[in-house]
């Protein structure tokens, strides 16, 4: 990478001797991020994308500003301290800011590399021609994107603290079409070697034939199979409506007096782990702060949530290391979510089932109620009817409407294989696929 540790050290201690009063922080992160998206089994995009920001922040008393630039030159970074000097001086006092963060020392955590970070747009363009290739000898078209990535953040402040990471990921899409089917596949990595593009390809293929002239049923509760996809979407909103201190401290959280009370089915268990090997993420927060593993749902209890310094000084407890760039309104949000595997392969989990749906993953979801968590949306891309321990014949897509508290109350098998999916400021979630009782469908569509 262009900007290794050494050379970020550097250019962040050139801007820390601009201080003026208070404490000033500096984030430097950058990234180079490119991409090949294909339609119709033509590839119409190639790009490349490289950026990179210094963010600095001051603070004076209990006041607090922030200005950035993306012009690496001295006269740039003179800019940015002046700017963050003066928001910060016609801000009025915040009573919860603390002051910055000392030195701390962070577990290794290395995510960077440089095959995936360096992969070719020839490379990218001939797994993509595979895909078309598979695609055209059933008369399918496929769309989608291959991406890749490598990037660095640091984090620093006049008061000697220094943090560095390094990343790369790989996602690659593929959504393939017939006159009235799809298939869906997706798969993220963060060294593009162990991606199995082929797998991918031939899964959303299978499904898009299997997906052919699909029937109509009646809305209502059915059992169902989310692969690990849709079981994502739960975890989303999850972690910034519920797993948050600042939730709690809120009344927004449906955990908010349920510490230490089943919310759950008891195969439910979810962590939040940057140390997970398969995951994405760095070993600090925006504050500084080591982050930690945190157990959020113990065997379907309610054990934590996480915290930046603000909400655990509020609540008597320790920062777990999961805050975002300050200011902001959002407070902690965890990063890293996992839940944990259970022992059930995806057809056991048909097998078991006399009558259900097997969703591939979802669409448009929003969530109606924070404090039931009831979340809507539309399945998509192969849903199927299972009857008698069989796939049996494909079904129009449906719109769910169930709340998710139910929905991890009432799972019956946990998928023993996890699957990754990229989350928000470079985290990650890692899920199993689920088997649930009673599910509501609230409508169906025309397709």
């Amino acid at each position: 990478m262009k900007y290794n540790e050494d050379k970020v050290r550097s250019i962040v201690e050139q801007v820390a001797k601009m201080k003026k009063d208070g404490d000033l922080e500096v984030i430097f992160e950058g990234s180079e991020s490119s991409l090949t998206r294909y339609a119709n089994n033509i590839i119409h995009q190639n790009v490349l994308q490289a950026n990179s920001e210094v963010s600095v922040r001051a603070q004076i008393g209990k006041k607090t500003g922030r200005a950035s630039v993306n012009t690496l030159t001295e006269e740039s970074y003179k800019w940015a301290v002046d700017m963050a000097y003066s928001v910060t001086n016609s801000q009025p006092d915040n009573e919860d800011l603390l002051p910055m963060v000392e030195p701390q020392k962070y577990n290794e955590l290395d995510h960077y590399d440089p095959n995936t970070a360096d992969f070719s747009p020839e490379q990218r363009a001939d797994i993509i021609q595979r895909a078309v290739e598979k695609c055209r000898k059933h008369g399918l078209t496929a769309a989608g994107i291959l991406k890749n990535d490598g990037s660095f953040l640091s984090l620093s402040n006049s008061k000697g603290l220094f943090g560095y990471y390094r990343g790369s990921s790989a996602t690659f899409s593929i959504t393939v079409e017939s006159d009235d089917s799809s298939g869906w596949a997706e798969v993220t990595d963060k060294d593009i070697s162990k991606i199995d593009f082929d797998k991918a390809i031939d899964k959303a293929i299978q499904i898009a034939l299997d997906s052919r002239s699909p029937r109509s049923i009646e809305p209502g509760e059915y059992d169902v199979i989310l692969e690990p996809a849709a079981v994502a979407e739960f975890l989303l909103f999850l972690s910034y409506e519920s797993f948050s201190a600042q939730n709690i401290i809120e009344g927004t959280s449906f955990l908010k007096g349920k510490f230490g009370e089943k919310v759950f089915n008891e195969k439910i268990t979810i962590h939040d782990d940057v140390y997970h090997p398969n995951g994405l993420g760095f070993p600090f927060d925006f504050e500084g702060i080591p982050r930690q593993k945190v157990v959020i749902i113990d065997n379907g209890i309610a054990r934590n949530v996480v915290h930046n310094r603000i909400t655990a000084k509020k609540m008597n407890t320790q920062s777990t290391g999961h805050e975002l760039p300050q200011p902001n309104p959002w407070g902690p949000i965890p990063l890293n979510l996992i839940m944990m595997p259970g022992e059930s392969s995806l057809n056991d989990m048909i097998e078991s089932t006399n009558k259900g749906i097997l969703v591939t993953h979802f669409h448009y979801t929003n969530t109606i109620d924070p404090m039931k968590m009831s979340m809507t949306g539309m399945t998509r891309d192969g849903t199927f009817m299972v009857e008698n321990g069989k796939v049996s014949y494909p079904i129009k897509n449906m719109r769910f409407t169930e709340s998710i508290i139910k929905a991890l109350s009432n799972v019956e098998l946990v998928g023993k294989d996890l699957e990754m999916t990229e989350a928000f400021f470079g985290g990650s979630f890692i899920v199993p696929a689920l088997k649930i009782k009673s599910f509501r469908f609230s409508s169906g569509t025309e397709f």
